[in-house]
């Protein structure tokens, strides 16, 4: 609340309907719990209060070496001078709570491990997880962010030999253990459309799946994605397949007919 102050947010209204909603405390398993610390998990609240509280720690890792104090008139010079100081480049991106710091070396990346324990700890109050704050290597493991894994990877080649080139360059993948669950997940939903009596019911279920499979694709669309679409299609078809055959044990084969010769938004499904 000091921060959102600070920033300017002098609206006390404002302030006031934020204060209840941090200790609006939460309920699971219908047992109510006072909220005495921190921002409701799942709150739309959190990750705009994430933003606010992490901006501080954006900006003491960018003066490090991506937003350091002006000394020249552009900030690429800036870097440039710092390179050639023997200063190692790092790069903060972070989404929420979640970062990422990109550096050259694993020995910078073990020390700014450690560094930034201890600023989050005495400067932010908040324990740094040391099971999630790990050191990887891009071009052997990758990193998970964000639902994917993004790896270094020499740049595909093109039919234009001019395109050619040895350098790295990031190529997101699907995180496919986080897909697993996904999947596994539609799975279930499309499962529960033979436990439904009325028609109306049974429609409603699939096209609440149908939004679901469009959110994952579109959420993954960015990615290098083939074959995770491949995983999803093989599995949500099988899975369709068996409850349409506990369904109608006599007709199940006739209704699997070829997308093209239907009219039913044949773009979305």
């Amino acid at each position: 609340m000091c921060k959102l102050w600070k920033m300017g947010i002098h609206d006390k209204r404002v302030l006031k309907i934020i204060s209840q909603m941090l200790k609006a405390g939460y309920i699971d398993r219908v047992l109510y719990y006072m909220t005495e610390i921190g921002t409701p998990q799942g709150s739309i609240l959190s990750p705009l209060l994430a933003n606010v509280y992490l901006n501080d720690f954006d900006w003491y890792v960018g003066r490090k070496y991506f937003e350091p104090h002006r000394k020249c008139k552009r900030k690429s010079n800036d870097s440039r001078r710092l390179k050639s100081q023997g200063v190692t480049p790092k790069y903060n991106f972070r989404y929420a709570d979640d970062w990422v710091i990109l550096t050259t070396s694993q020995e910078e990346a073990e020390r700014l491990k450690h560094y930034l324990t201890d600023y989050f700890r005495y400067k932010l109050k908040l324990e740094l997880s040391q099971e999630k704050t790990y050191v990887t290597d891009l071009q052997s493991k990758g990193i998970r962010f964000l639902e994917f894994v993004v790896k270094a990877e020499r740049k595909r080649k093109t039919l234009d030999p001019k395109t050619w080139t040895e350098n790295l360059v990031g190529k997101p993948y699907p995180d496919l253990k986080r897909l697993k669950r996904k999947t596994e997940m539609l799975q279930v939903e499309i499962r529960k459309i033979e436990t439904f009596r009325e028609p109306t019911a049974k429609v409603a279920q699939i096209h609440r799946i149908n939004e679901k499979i469009m959110g994952i694709a579109q959420y993954y669309q960015p990615s290098i994605c083939s074959h995770a679409f491949e995983i999803i299609d093989r599995r949500v078809n099988n899975t369709a397949f068996a409850v349409w055959k506990n369904m109608f044990p006599h007709s199940y084969n006739e209704m699997q007919v070829p997308l093209k010769i239907l009219c039913n938004l044949p773009h979305r499904h």
